[in-house]
């Protein structure tokens, strides 16, 4: 999470910046696709060695198990998946402890 932080603050700032100069440089700087990430993606046996998606109509490989640096939109998709399989995980323990205890919910 505080990296989400630090991405959206940095984003935050240039923004701010793209206001200051002028409007000719603003699609220079700003471009997200030129931003790039450090991504780690964990590498499960018995899954597929890379991880494949789209962000409008670009598709992206990265291979799970290294860092490896993408763009700003790929990494927030990236991202976004982590949290929400990490979550998915938590809800899955926290059910199967309550079978164990024999408590349905």
């Amino acid at each position: 999470m505080a990296k989400n932080q630090e991405t959206e603050q940095e984003m935050r700032g240039l923004e701010e910046q793209e206001q200051e100069q002028p409007k000719t440089r603003k699609a220079k700087e700003t471009d997200p696709w030129k931003i790039k990430r450090e991504v780690y993606i964990p590498y499960r046996k018995g899954e597929e060695k890379t991880w494949h998606g789209a962000v409008n109509d670009r598709r992206f490989s990265v291979p799970k198990g290294q860092k490896v640096e993408v763009p700003l939109p790929v990494f927030y998709v990236i991202q976004n998946q982590q949290e929400a399989i990490k979550k998915m995980e938590e809800e899955a323990e926290r059910d199967l402890a309550y079978h164990d205890r024999g408590v349905i919910r």
